[in-house]
């Protein structure tokens, strides 16, 4: 929140923008605009952390309480910090499409396309995996992501290894994780 009315408050820290947000405007929101909880201490972050990995959340954000408003995405060190849930699945690489590798899951006897990864790859791994696709294989890679689309396409896919320990038919569309972008009220 930057203004209320006339009244600039951006000079004041995080928690107080926020009580007014709650208290003042909250009332007055509609439609998908709500305001979202906030924890104070140690035991209400934890608990709100706890419920947040329960239900499927992306992540959440650790905010400076005194931090006054600053445009532009906060510098690493700055006065918030965001954690993410980071998920891991193995999938089938199908081919080499342009600058990404195509990756797919099984779904029964089916594969199911899950999208392109080429964040993560080095030299070295896509000389690795263009020569297993080149003699017709299906190699199985390690894939971090931030989360499965409801169409099941892996958001923010990052290559992590071959994995020659496992076989394609083991990439089953059941390891796949969907990210719930509900909002958790803890209250």
């Amino acid at each position: 929140m930057l203004k209320v009315g006339d009244r600039e408050v951006t000079s004041l820290g995080y928690a107080e923008r926020w009580a007014l947000l709650d208290g003042d405007l909250e009332p007055g929101l509609s439609g998908r605009i709500r305001v979202l909880p906030i924890a104070d201490g140690y035991a209400q972050k934890k608990a709100l952390h706890d419920k947040l990995l329960a239900s499927a959340a992306e992540g959440i954000v650790f905010k400076d309480r005194n931090a006054s408003y600053s445009s532009g995405r906060p510098a690493s060190g700055g006065t918030q910090r965001k954690h993410k849930v980071i998920k891991s699945a193995d999938v089938v690489l199908l081919s080499n499409a342009g600058n990404a590798y195509q990756m797919a899951v099984y779904d029964g006897r089916t594969l199911l396309e899950v999208g392109k990864v080429f964040a993560g790859t080095t030299n070295a791994s896509r000389k690795a995996i263009d020569a297993l696709l080149g003699d017709g294989e299906n190699p199985v890679a390690e894939v971090k992501y931030l989360c499965a689309t409801d169409d099941d396409q892996l958001f923010q896919p990052v290559f992590v290894r071959l994995r020659g320990d496992k076989k394609p038919e083991e990439c089953v569309r059941a390891q796949l994780k969907r990210t719930s972008r509900a909002a958790v009220d803890h209250r």
